[in-house]
């Protein structure tokens, strides 16, 4: 009876071992995507590494121009009247000066270069990112970005000002003697009040340049910090109710009000994530482990099962992201008139590089959480099980009967 019981009582064991091996499997490949979210998403050095690997920075001063381009001729009113006032479409233009609208895209390009440099585009975003999450980590009640300006501003003064200035009169019809003869201030008319209408010689041009230099100073260049300032609205309280509202449900946990110490929270119950397939790995060893070689085993095998299957989950996902971001960029963004084309092709490489990232980390480590599932089922074939003692007989165990001799 007793050895009845003992062995339902062995394979019950045995089944709820078998059961937790099994759920530690998906809580394992969960417990890395949570691990990860702080090494990879709250890392600035994923951002930069995507920026930089999207080749953004090298691209920038094109995609700004096409944009501003694309701006002079986007009318939202036109293309979405649901958007507007019931005063019905409006024919007043916005976006850049009425010059920029003369430019083409590749001078456009050339000026935004001229001015904003992609060593320059990648040293203040790299910068910015930094400052971001140095924001998500610190207590400053305001969040502001500060951008060094001091390059930009010598781009308008001295010789980078005549080329400015003729990069921006490039695409323009060349003057005609009548419009010479008032941008030399002949006739007693003001060239800078007049505008550049048209494309001057050189040399006119460097004069124009050298009588605009001191007002660009006085009155542009002097506005312009050398380290530009930039407060970001950033919310500093969550789940407050407003005035004659009651709390809503979230607010009843008392959760903190401030998004970064719900961040921090967050961020820390993900890190202890991979305490609960630890912890159900100890309760197979205590159901289902009997010997050594056993608990090498039961440990073994789920190990490997996350590396297959983590791996190739996450390297499949890596495989498909590209068209799958792609996808849900055109469906939330696709019938936005005011992005051009090339932004919107763009962004979904960007994003999708910091995915590759964080999912390319993920299955290195299902990788290596199956590589050591591997090495301990390898380690339990060289251990082998101790013998069971050999039940002595009854007829061994009683002496032999010694024969009587006769005399």
């Amino acid at each position: 009876m007793r050895i009845a019981i003992a062995r339902v009582a062995g394979c019950a064991a045995k089944l709820i071992a078998l059961i937790l091996a099994g759920l530690a499997i998906p809580t394992a490949l969960l417990a890395l995507v949570l691990f990860s979210f702080k090494g990879q998403l709250l890392n600035p050095d994923t951002y930069k590494r995507a920026f930089r690997e999207a080749q953004l920075y090298e691209q920038l001063p094109h995609l700004i121009g096409v944009q501003l381009l694309h701006s002079t001729s986007y009318r939202p009113c036109i293309e979405e009247p649901q958007a507007c006032d019931e005063e019905g479409p409006s024919e007043e233009g916005g976006g850049p000066p009425a010059l920029f609208s003369s430019l083409s895209g590749e001078e456009l390009e050339a000026i935004v270069g001229m001015l904003l440099p992609p060593a320059w585009l990648q040293a203040q975003t790299e910068s910015l990112i930094g400052q971001l999450f140095g924001y998500l980590d610190s207590d400053q009640p305001q969040l502001t970005l500060h951008v060094s300006l001091g390059e930009v501003k010598e781009k308008l003064r001295g010789e980078s000002l005549t080329l400015f200035l003729s990069t921006l009169v490039a695409s323009l019809p060349p003057c005609t003697a009548g419009q010479l003869e008032a941008l030399s201030g002949a006739n007693g008319a003001d060239p800078l009040e007049l505008g550049l209408t048209c494309r001057p010689p050189d040399d006119v041009l460097s004069a124009i340049a050298r009588e605009a230099e001191p007002l660009i100073e006085e009155g542009l260049l002097k506005s312009i910090p050398e380290d530009g300032v930039i407060p970001v609205p950033f919310p500093t309280t969550l789940f407050e109710a407003g005035e004659g509202q009651v709390p809503g449900p979230l607010r009843a946990l008392d959760l903190p009000t401030d998004p970064r110490d719900l961040l921090r929270l967050v961020v820390g119950l993900f890190r202890l994530a991979p305490a609960i397939p630890a912890g159900l790995l100890l309760l197979v060893a205590l159901f289902g482990a009997r010997s050594w070689k056993g608990l090498l085993r039961w440990w073994g095998l789920p190990l490997v099962s996350v590396g297959l299957i983590g791996t190739g989950l996450f390297a499949l996902s890596n495989a498909r992201l590209d068209g799958i971001v792609a996808s849900l960029v055109a469906t939330q963004l696709g019938d936005s008139g005011f992005l051009s084309a090339e932004f919107l092709d763009v962004a979904p490489r960007v994003f999708s590089g910091i995915m590759h990232s964080y999912l390319a980390t993920m299955a290195v480590q299902a990788g290596a959480l199956g590589i050591i599932g591997a090495i301990l089922l390898v380690l339990s074939l060289f251990i082998r099980r101790r013998p069971a003692p050999f039940p002595q007989s009854a007829a061994v165990s009683q002496p032999l009967p010694v024969p009587e001799v006769g005399v």
